[in-house]
């Protein structure tokens, strides 16, 4: 279809008769029968300290007309209100706000639910709708927090390889003190081993804080930023 086409019909969307508006929902309630329908996505949160159980689950987006889907979601073990649906113009639109509607009800919960450890995980989603500088803004927000993060795992990083040239230290001690082949043998093995896990760990994390270094947020796609 092409682009004016789609636009004069978006616009005839905005100006609806009675009549029109009761079809609709009739579409609506025959999509809404169906429930939850096809879960294309599921998630089992957490809540910390307890054995609590909150399971996520995210239906298929459905078509209801031209320009109008709706996608629905459940979330078991917070409301009680059941499925929920969700309005967009296109499937994908649909699909999104309804993983933003679900982020938002979990958090308006107030409990603390997490997922693998950190937190539901679930996206905040940009609004697109504020137009292209705000978006630019918000991304740019997401580099330089980004980067202080990784900064932040590379402090990590250093710390854990000076714990471990502490620990070699001591092998060495505990070695010149050994006097039995057998055990000493085994702690210059030992001390071989750890030797190259620090060189290995060193040469690594000089790589990645060169990258870091050269990281300079900006609209651009920032560099692999991985802990080997």
């Amino acid at each position: 279809m092409r682009t004016d086409q789609m636009r004069t019909d978006q616009r005839q969307q905005e100006f609806r008769s009675t009549a029109e508006m009761r079809v609709i929902y009739r579409a609506e309630r025959k999509v809404k029968r169906a429930g939850l329908g096809r879960v294309i996505a599921r998630r089992v949160l957490s809540e910390q300290g307890t054995e609590e159980k909150v399971i996520v689950m995210l239906g298929a987006p459905r078509r209801v007309e031209n320009y109008h889907w709706l996608c629905p979601y459940l979330i078991k073990g917070i409301f009680d209100s059941g499925v929920e649906y969700i309005p967009g113009e296109d499937s994908l639109q649909a699909l999104l706000l309804a993983v933003e509607g679900m982020r938002q009800s979990i958090e308006r919960s107030g409990r603390d639910l997490v997922w693998c450890g950190e937190g539901p995980q679930i996206p905040r989603q940009v609004p697109t709708h504020q137009g292209k500088q705000f978006e630019q803004r918000v991304a740019l927000a997401i580099e330089r927090e980004s980067k202080r993060f990784w900064i932040g795992r590379l402090r990590e990083r250093k710390a854990e390889i000076r714990r471990a040239e502490a620990s070699l230290r001591a092998l060495k001690m505990g070695a010149s003190r050994r006097t039995e082949p057998a055990a000493k043998a085994n702690l210059k093995t030992k001390i071989r081993e750890q030797e190259k896990r620090i060189i290995r760990a060193k040469k690594n994390t000089a790589k990645w804080e060169t990258s870091l270094r050269k990281w300079k947020p900006s609209l651009q796609p920032a560099p692999l930023t991985d802990v080997v």
